[in-house]
């Protein structure tokens, strides 16, 4: 586990980038960051928990790129995801937030090419979906916007070739797509 090395809050270099011995990653409640690229690659990664009470505010450009990850439950007070934050992670299945999740958008290519992805829980703080947020996800079967989501970018849901169902309540904040 990757726990009290750094002594700022946050984990801004990636000396666990490429570490194929990392099976597991801890993140201490006192953490506020996770950089850019700071887990791209790491295959080996399975499995992230937080500290109870986390603070972390955001996580970086790539930062869990092309890991091993198969279920994501990420804290509430998480603000901001990176683009490409998840792409290329192949064996992500499920991703959940706590809540009272504090997150308002889903960044561009969050979790683009996450071919195995197949549950996506958004929180109900969800104000936009980002360009190629869940572009190839093509085991994805299901979305329920929160009403809340207000935009949703270009190619979203591109080559999602399982998705069924995409739930939009009538109380849906949801502004009318393409060209007025």
């Amino acid at each position: 586990a990757v726990a009290g090395l750094l002594a700022h809050g946050d984990f801004r270099e990636a000396p666990y980038y490429r570490d194929f011995s990392l099976r597991e990653v801890y993140f201490p409640s006192n953490w506020t960051t996770i950089g850019d690229n700071a887990f791209y690659g790491a295959t080996s990664v399975e499995k992230m928990t937080f500290g109870k009470n986390s603070v972390i505010k955001s996580f970086g450009r790539n930062a869990f790129r092309e890991c091993g990850l198969t279920e994501v439950v990420l804290p509430a007070s998480l603000e901001t995801l990176g683009e490409s934050l998840f792409s290329y992670s192949e064996t992500l299945k499920s991703v959940r937030f706590e809540a009272g999740s504090a997150l308002k958008t889903v960044s561009s290519r969050a979790f683009s090419n996450c071919a195995n992805l197949e549950t996506v829980e958004l929180p109900e703080t969800v104000t936009e979906i980002g360009s190629s947020a869940f572009y190839y996800c093509v085991s994805l079967t299901e979305i329920n916007f929160p009403a809340s989501v207000e935009k949703v970018e270009a190619y979203a849901f591109c080559n999602c070739s399982s998705l069924a169902v995409l739930d939009i309540p009538e109380n849906s904040n949801l502004k009318p797509l393409g060209n007025s």
